[in-house]
This record gives structure tokens, C-alpha cells and sequence, in this order.
């Protein structure tokens, strides 16, 4: 099947994931707002929201995780020195974690394009459901 442009399903699917991948999230949202306006297309629209949401959840895990050593550096400026070095080791670790979702990310990301480009749309189950969920309403 082949969207309004005349490009196939498949292809604006993999599209949605490439952009989330290398790290063009306005691109994605401004992709994402064709394909909700002007496609209507169902399989294509929930392919662009599970990118959306994959990069959210991702951009939000890794806050997280960012802020943390944020915070503990604060807070041993106002402790003693003793502790300096034992924090720099827990700083390094969620640095380390952060990197770890940051790739995770992109792999999954890439991971989900390849396999939509070959016709295979991968489902993750707690995505999926929120995303009939809400679509459907």
C-alpha cells in the first residue's frame, strides 16, 4: 500500500524511525504531524506515534539518569572531601548508564526501521496497547 505521496507504508514507517535514531526530533514531530493530518493510513499513523513515544520514553529515562549525578555533585560541594571520591565513582556509573540507554536507544530505533522496511512490524506490547488505546478513542 502506498501513502497520498506515493511512497509505500513501509518506507514512512522506517522513515519515522530513522529521524528518532539520529537524533532529528523536530524533524520527527513535524513528519509525525503530516501523517496525522494528512494520512489516514492506521498502520502508518500508529508506526509514527510508537516512534514519538520511544524517543519520549527514552529523552526521559535519560533525564533521569543525568540528573542524578547532577545532584550528587552538588550536594558533595557542600559536604565533606572525604566522600569526593567515592561520589566520582557513582557519578561515573550513571554517566555510564546514560550512555548505555542512549545506545539502546538508537539500536532499537534503527532495529524497528530495518524490520519495517522488510514488512516486519515489530510489536512491543506495552507500547502497542497504550497506543490502540489511545488512537482508536
Amino acid at each position: 500500500m502506498k501513502t497520498q505521496m506515493g511512497i509505500s507504508i513501509s518506507a514512512m514507517c522506517a522513515l519515522a524511525y530513522f529521524l528518532g535514531a539520529i537524533g532529528h526530533e523536530f524533524a520527527l514531530f513535524i513528519f509525525a504531524a503530516y501523517i496525522l493530518f494528512i494520512e489516514s493510513e492506521k498502520e502508518l499513523r500508529e508506526c509514527v506515534i510508537k516512534s514519538i513515544v520511544l524517543v519520549v520514553i527514552f529523552s526521559i529515562a535519560i533525564f533521569l539518569v543525568d540528573t542524578i549525578p547532577d545532584i550528587l555533585s552538588k550536594l558533595t560541594q557542600f559536604s565533606s572531601v572525604s566522600y569526593m571520591e567515592y561520589t566520582n565513582n557513582i557519578i561515573n556509573a550513571f554517566r555510564t548508564v546514560s550512555t548505555i540507554i542512549y545506545y539502546f536507544e538508537k539500536i532499537l530505533l534503527v532495529y524497528l526501521g530495518v524490520q519495517t522496511l522488510n514488512k516486519k512490524y515489530v510489536k512491543l506490547d506495552k507500547i502497542d496497547s497504550l497506543i490502540e488505546k489511545y488512537i482508536n478513542n
